[in-house]
């Protein structure tokens, strides 16, 4: 199996304050009293942009033994313009001992399998509009 992806996203945030409502119930920032009283701040500002490429291979020798490994290239503008690209693979073997011969007529065991697997995940974070080019 192969594939990629490819994403875009973009980061916004607001915060906003006020004080002095008329009433307990008024919420809305601009039905304050006191319009000094007032806060707000914002943006809309941080892009950032992803593409990778990933694969997997497996094969499984008499329907007993599997053994599996994936890779997943994934490049980032949240990495940094020096270091753009992680790689990210993982490894598992496999063992159907319900396929066995001792097993395999077993009334109560009926899928028993044995794995072993290995890898390496990791993350982009948020956006950090350190590496996007405008």
């Amino acid at each position: 199996m192969a594939g990629n992806s490819v994403s875009k996203g973009f980061g916004n945030w607001s915060n906003t304050s006020g004080n002095g409502f008329p009433g307990d119930n008024i919420r809305d920032i601009s039905l304050t009293n006191d319009p000094t009283a007032r806060t707000g701040i914002g943006a809309y500002n941080l892009q950032s942009r992803g593409l990778s490429y990933f694969g997997r291979l497996q094969y499984t020798l008499k329907d007993r033994y599997i053994l599996t490994g994936t890779m997943r290239r994934y490049g980032s503008s949240n990495f940094g313009a020096d270091n753009r690209w992680g790689n990210f693979p993982s490894a598992a073997a496999a063992w159907r001992i319900s396929e066995e011969s001792f097993l395999k007529d077993n009334p109560i065991i009926s899928n028993l399998k044995l794995r072993l697997g290995w890898g390496q995940t990791g993350n982009s974070g948020g956006p950090t509009d350190q590496s996007v080019q405008h």
